[in-house]
Formats: C-alpha cells, sequence, structure tokens
C-alpha cells in the first residue's frame, strides 16, 4: 500500500517542476529585459551556449549536480527568447531562421548519436532530454518556438473574430490547472477501476486493446472535465491574489527578501516534483512548511521609508 500510495503521489506532483522554473526565471525578469535591451539575441545565444558546455562537461567528464545548472540555463533561454520577441528582436524572417536553425542543430545532435531520439526520459535510455534539460531538448523547443513566432501574424488575424477571442480566453483560464492537475484523473480513474475490473486489459496492438484504449482516453476525458468544472467554481480561491503584509523594513530588504523567499518556494516545489506527495509513504511536512515560509517571505512588503539624505551647504544632497 505504501509503494502505491508513494507511487501515486509522485504521478501527481511530478508536473510542479514547471512552477518551480517558472518561479525562478519570472523573479529574474527585471534582469532578463535588461539583458534584452543591452544585447539583444546575444542574450538568449549566449544562455544556449552556456547550456551545450555543461552538458559536455557533465557528460564528458562525469561532473555530478553541475547538470542542475541546465534547467536554469535551458528554460531560461527560452523565456529569454520571448522577451527578446517581445522586444522586436525576432521580426521578419529571424523566426523562420530560427526554427531552420534549430531543426538543423537537432538534427545533426540525433544523426551523431550524441541524445536519443525522444525528448523525454524513456526506460532504457543512457541520456533523459528533460531530466536535466539538455542541448538537444533547447533546439527541438527552439524548432517549435521559432515555428509559432512565424505563425504569430496569420494567428492575431484568426484571433481577431470575436468569438475565437472568447473561446481562447477561456482556455487561457484553464490552461494553467489543465496542465498542473491532469495527472489526478489518471491516478483516481486507475485506482478505482483497476482493482474492480472495470478496465480490462487485452493483448497489446490487437483490436480490443485499441478499442480499450478509446475507453480509457474518453473516461479519463469525462473526470477531467469534472475536475476542471470544480477548479473554476473555485478560482476565487485557488487564483486569488497573494496576500500583501506590511513589515517595518528598510526598503532596501524588499528585493532580496523576495527573491530569497521565491527561491525557497521554488525549491521546495522542485523537491515534490521529484519524490511526490508521499516519499516512503508518508507526506513530506517539511517541504509544505519550506514553501509556506517562502510563499509568506513573498508576501512581505516594507514599510520603512528610506531615510532622506542629508544636505550639503550648497542644498545638495551629499555624495
Amino acid at each position: 500500500a505504501g509503494a502505491v500510495l508513494e507511487y501515486a503521489g509522485w504521478a501527481v506532483a511530478m508536473h510542479l517542476w514547471f512552477l518551480a522554473v517558472y518561479l525562478v526565471v519570472v523573479s529574474l525578469t527585471p534582469i532578463a529585459v535588461a539583458a534584452q535591451r543591452r544585447w539583444g539575441l546575444l542574450a538568449p545565444s549566449a544562455l544556449a551556449v552556456a547550456v551545450a558546455v555543461v552538458d559536455a562537461v557533465r557528460l564528458g567528464a562525469h561532473v555530478q549536480y553541475l547538470d542542475w545548472l541546465n534547467y536554469l540555463l535551458a528554460w531560461g533561454a527560452l523565456y529569454q527568447l520571448g522577451i527578446c520577441w517581445r522586444g522586436g528582436h525576432l521580426a521578419g524572417r529571424r523566426p523562420a531562421l530560427l526554427a531552420a536553425a534549430s531543426t538543423a542543430t537537432l538534427a545533426l545532435l540525433i544523426w551523431a548519436r550524441l541524445y536519443p531520439v525522444s525528448m523525454i526520459g524513456v526506460p532504457g535510455q543512457t541520456i533523459d532530454n528533460t531530466t536535466p534539460p539538455t542541448v538537444a531538448l533547447l533546439a527541438f523547443a527552439g524548432a517549435q518556438t521559432g515555428i509559432v513566432m512565424a505563425l504569430a501574424p496569420t494567428l492575431n488575424r484568426v484571433l481577431r473574430a470575436a468569438g475565437v477571442r472568447r473561446a481562447l480566453a477561456i482556455g487561457n483560464r484553464n490552461i494553467m490547472a489543465l496542465y498542473l492537475w491532469h495527472m489526478i484523473p489518471v491516478v483516481v480513474v486507475a485506482v478505482v477501476g483497476y482493482p474492480a475490473g472495470l478496465l480490462p486489459q487485452p493483448e497489446e496492438g490487437t483490436a480490443d486493446w485499441w478499442l480499450a484504449r478509446a475507453e480509457w482516453v474518453a473516461i479519463l476525458a469525462a473526470v477531467t472535465g469534472a475536475e476542471i468544472a470544480v477548479l473554476w467554481v473555485g478560482r476565487r480561491v485557488f487564483a486569488a491574489p497573494l496576500p500583501q503584509f506590511g513589515v517595518p523594513w528598510p526598503q532596501r530588504a524588499g528585493a532580496p527578501v523576495l527573491l530569497l523567499g521565491a527561491a525557497m518556494a521554488a525549491y521546495a516545489l522542485s523537491v515534490l516534483a521529484a519524490g511526490g506527495f508521499a516519499p516512503d509513504g508518508q507526506f513530506p511536512w517539511w517541504v509544505a512548511g519550506l514553501f509556506a515560509a517562502g510563499v509568506l517571505l513573498v508576501a512581505l512588503r516594507p514599510t520603512r521609508a528610506a531615510r532622506p539624505q542629508p544636505a550639503s551647504r550648497d542644498g545638495r544632497p551629499a555624495s
């Protein structure tokens, strides 16, 4: 029972890695925007080179724990690419060139057998392209990004219709909840259906097996729809802005405290994503406490005004 609970807890929590990465890169947005304004496309290019260097060192020299850097470098490169796009650095033919160059790079890496074809973890692979992200995954993402950016003008024209915009707005308000919690229906249906004999397993590849796959998808779609409906009703609670609490600290302490809290919360989320909600069959209370402490630090806002600088004899602030 403990092993089943542990696996179910991991399956539900594994997608939280995205929130950990998202929290970090969003916290670094001022730095990313400053880099875009100063260096333009050189900023994501430098991050991409750094990903390749980390891959070469960790895979060639087998340096432990260095791979963690690629979570920041690879996803940071894509985030930086988005900022460059918004800043006008990827206009004209540049998105198509990005897609072509990324596709060529990915094909070369796979052809040279430096990385596996699958971009997700598959049992038996010596290299996992996702944990941590590799330069192959970055090239794959770059190709997708270039294609989407190239299609952006056409998509914008399609989205001018009021009905399409309304449908898109509804989808956008639910997409994060769907991504983060779409494994809950899988776990619920499996836990209820398999022990009760409601989900037979025909021989793989047969017509009955394919029919069972269709039934499985239909059941999951129904349960997922019910789950999204519940989350939609509770949006005022689940999606409420984080409250802020004033503290008598100097203003200069605001940014360091916020970044520390974001780092604590991101680390807690990464631990949950790796180990799940029930490692060894027990809820990790220390991780929950670390996450809560990080969120509390993010919610703190200094209220003490900065001290005015003493004026010199000529009336100007003293340096």
